[in-house]
């Protein structure tokens, strides 16, 4: 509590439990900022952490209300059966990151992976709204633009209230 009320600073808090923050062991996965369309942006970045064996992640009951922690796959599962709202950067990092079958395999990739910033542009047409990713061919945002992906999802629509990961024809 006092670190929101910025009585203590994380330095501070660190000192006081003895608490070692090992960010070295953080890896950086992606990096995403809001549309420019909305009132209220955020920039975003994904880190992947190895949870400690003998600790129980909670959330801080202030800045976050409900927290959950399961596997991407249940994560997904959830989603598409309307359980749960995984808002477009989410649920883009959570498919991306269903895909492997390890931690180790995970970690790896990250490594030696390159974060490129993700702007997405949003659109609406007659049948619903959505946003355009930085590699869709339609994507028109030229600071932000990246190459094409094939057979990668490049749009992120909303579906019957949820949102949904759709792939584009780059034909």
């Amino acid at each position: 509590m006092k670190i929101h009320e910025h009585e203590m600073s994380l330095t501070e808090l660190a000192q006081a439990e003895d608490i070692c923050f090992r960010l070295d062991l953080l890896r950086p996965y992606a990096h995403w900022i809001t549309p420019k369309v909305e009132s209220k942006r955020f920039d975003t970045r994904f880190l992947l952490a190895r949870m400690p064996s003998n600790q129980v992640p909670i959330h801080d009951s202030i800045e976050l209300t409900e927290s959950l922690w399961i596997t991407p796959a249940d994560a997904l599962k959830r989603q598409e059966a309307g359980e749960i709202l995984l808002m477009p950067p989410t649920l883009k990092t959570t498919e991306e990151l269903a895909e492997f079958s390890s931690i180790d395999q995970l970690f790896k990739e990250a490594a030696s992976r390159e974060i490129q910033t993700i702007l997405p542009q949003a659109f609406q047409t007659p049948e619903g709204f959505g946003v355009k990713l930085p590699y869709d061919p339609e994507y028109t945002l030229t600071d932000s633009k990246l190459p094409p992906r094939p057979g990668e999802p490049s749009r992120i629509v909303m579906v019957d209230g949820r949102w949904q990961t759709i792939i584009v024809d780059n034909s």
